[in-house]
């Protein structure tokens, strides 16, 4: 599995720093301690606000590692639900083994990449959509669109995988399971080509190799990938 740099590890290793930071702060006179600010109520405070004990708000608490207080379920230890999240604020969203197909990485935004497949791109569309904070992959980047290539080259380079993007409503207007209008393509040479001169290659495949058009209902399933909504 390849990483794309910027990933998850900065964000865990801010959030240990500022723990190990707060703690060789010397308290003030009279205090046994550091408390941090527990917003969403969780037990688990934000490690970069803190105060002493003795000059602290009620609503600070002793135990740092929390890394979105505005969500009480997301602390240190969590249980790491497939939703686009880092949950347990370990520095990466989604590695606790809930999703149903394997996790990568792009930058810190998780990608599932899914083989067992499906004939139908409307089904691996519908598929996407039913995992919390997730869809049918939208491509707007070369370096995200070779990163991809890249994965599903290193995982079934046999086979080509759905991706969301869709000229079914409109023929010859690529657009994005979100309705966007695609603004970045990665067609191989000569796609898309609509063979055999008909408009039945509606729905986009990847390879290592780039994009292709391809009927919407094939004969073999083929894979797909979706990626995480929650995380830009």
């Amino acid at each position: 599995m390849r990483a794309a740099d910027g990933g998850g590890g900065a964000m865990e290793g801010g959030v240990r720093d500022a723990i190990a930071a707060d703690r060789a702060t010397p308290p003030a006179d009279g205090c046994a301690g550091l408390l941090y600010a527990d917003v969403d109520g969780d037990g688990f405070g934000d490690p970069f606000v803190s105060a002493p004990s003795c000059e602290a708000p009620s609503a600070y608490v002793a135990r740092p590692g929390d890394c979105d207080d505005a969500r009480p379920s997301v602390h240190d230890g969590a249980f790491d639900a497939c939703n686009g999240l880092d949950d347990d604020c370990d520095g990466a969203a989604d590695d606790g083994g809930d999703c149903p197909c394997p996790v990568g990485y792009f930058g810190r935004k998780p990608y599932l990449f899914c083989g067992e497949g499906t004939t139908e791109w409307e089904s691996a569309r519908v598929a996407c959509s039913e995992i919390e904070s997730y869809r049918l992959v939208s491509i707007d980047a070369v370096d995200e669109a070779t990163w991809i290539e890249a994965e599903v080259g290193d995982r079934d380079a046999a086979r080509q995988w759905w991706i969301g993007l869709s000229d079914v409503d409109d023929e010859g207007s690529w657009v994005w399971t979100d309705g966007a209008t695609a603004s970045f393509t990665h067609w191989r040479a000569g796609e898309p080509s609509e063979w055999p001169t008909s408009d039945r290659e509606d729905c986009c495949e990847t390879a290592p190799d780039g994009w292709n058009d391809e009927d919407c209902v094939v004969r073999d399933p083929q894979p797909y990938v979706c990626e995480s909504t929650a995380l830009p």
